[in-house]
């Protein structure tokens, strides 16, 4: 009868949570992480002066599928954005930027527009950008 219990025991305390862990693991083999985008980004925009306002580069911070992108020639101008699918939406203060995340990571690069309002306001301006070298 003690052999029994003894079994018992070591199914619930051993079993169960062997059970519990196989399954979670199990779970999650189907999740996949969302592109990495955080750094520096250099920036290629249409010609012409309605873009100036973008600048030459990016900054990013990411946080999951959250980012936070700051115009590298004006610092305090930060467009809070989200990452889905591939697909960058991001804005703040006047500013708004949608683009497409493409590449394998060493070679990632975005493509989209960059919109401003405000004292800057212009079209949207079709940009390219490029994981910097620093």
């Amino acid at each position: 009868m003690f052999k029994n219990h003894l079994t018992l025991g070591y199914i619930l305390l051993v079993g169960v949570p062997l059970l519990i862990l196989a399954t979670t693991l199990r779970g999650g083999a189907r999740l996949a992480a969302p592109p990495a985008v955080a750094g520096e980004w250099a920036v290629q925009r249409a010609p012409g002066n309605c873009g100036a306002a973008m600048g030459s580069a990016l900054g990013v911070q990411q946080v999951g599928t959250d980012l936070l992108i700051t115009l590298a020639d004006r610092p305090s101008v930060t467009l809070a954005g989200t990452l889905e699918g591939g697909h960058i939406t991001a804005s703040g203060h006047t500013y708004g930027l949608e683009a497409t995340v493409s590449g394998k990571p060493e070679h990632r690069s975005w493509q989209g527009h960059f919109s401003a309002g405000g004292p800057d306001a212009c079209p949207p301006v079709e940009f390219q950008a490029t994981k910097s070298k620093r």
